[in-house]
């Protein structure tokens, strides 16, 4: 009797959280968070089969609405619950697991990181800007974190669980702790930036180095097609303040992580 009542306190929940946000009520995520976290609460009074399968539910309940819905802004939002309900639903899920992670053996590594500094540097020439150069020190964190995405299984900038989706200060700090440091921001100019993805990785064959090729491509298809938003992946592809760029992949089951770090070495 009370395992159904916290069901239908926790559906009650959910519909009006999504009322809430289809009306336009919160123009920032703090109302969202609130509610979120009262969810969460309510979530821990189950076992952690329970929690695991609610978790799940919200997930598709997000995915859809972010399939569905025309609208840019309610698309973000959406994402970003569907981010919070996935964040927890992995730790619980990979707790008591260890997966091992592998870079992806059958491709070329130098074509590909060639083709996605060529990406890049063509996008800024056509800006008159400098081009990228590749930084073997930032060798050590784009590989680091993308081992760690592909261990999760989760594309997320998040360092610390309180984090939001991008915490500068945490990041930092976590360069840092990686033996990276950047010069002291000044006039409000970030001293790095990461972007990260996540793609299939469906090839079998002996040499899968063109189907790689294809599917980073679409990546930065996207990252390009952000060029209208003020926050995206795109403005650290032409950031003027940004010299040197690292990249690395690593592969989970049928996925593939791509994390590739910016830096300002002045």
């Amino acid at each position: 009797m009370i395992k159904t009542n916290l069901n239908k306190i926790i559906i009650f929940i959910m519909i009006l959280m999504v009322f809430f946000i289809n009306h336009g009520r919160s123009q920032n995520h703090q109302s969202t968070d609130s509610t979120l976290q009262m969810i969460q609460n309510q979530l821990q009074k189950f076992d952690k089969d329970q929690q695991i399968n609610k978790y799940k539910l919200f997930v598709n309940i997000m995915t859809k609405a972010i399939r569905k819905t025309n609208k840019q802004q309610d698309k973000d939002r959406y994402r970003y619950i569907a981010d919070f309900f996935q964040e927890k639903l992995n730790i619980l899920k990979d707790e008591d697991i260890d997966i091992e992670t592998s870079n992806i053996t059958n491709i070329n590594q130098q074509t590909i990181q060639n083709k996605r500094l060529d990406l890049h540097n063509q996008e800024r020439i056509n800006l008159w800007l400098a081009p990228y150069i590749i930084n073997q020190d930032l060798n050590n964190t784009a590989q680091k974190r993308a081992n760690y995405l592909a261990k999760v299984n989760y594309a997320t900038h998040k360092r610390k669980s309180s984090d939001k989706y991008y915490n500068y200060n945490s990041i930092k700090e976590w360069f840092q702790n990686n033996w990276v440091n950047f010069p002291k921001e000044q006039n409000w100019i970030a001293g790095f930036s990461e972007n990260i993805a996540r793609q299939t990785f469906k090839c079998n064959q002996g040499d899968c180095t063109d189907y790689f090729l294809w599917q980073i491509n679409k990546t930065f298809q996207f990252f390009m097609s952000e060029k209208s938003r003020l926050w995206s992946h795109y403005r650290a592809i032409i950031s003027p303040h940004f010299q040197e760029i690292w990249l690395w992949y690593a592969k989970i089951w049928n996925k593939f992580f791509i994390v590739t770090h910016y830096w300002n070495f002045k």
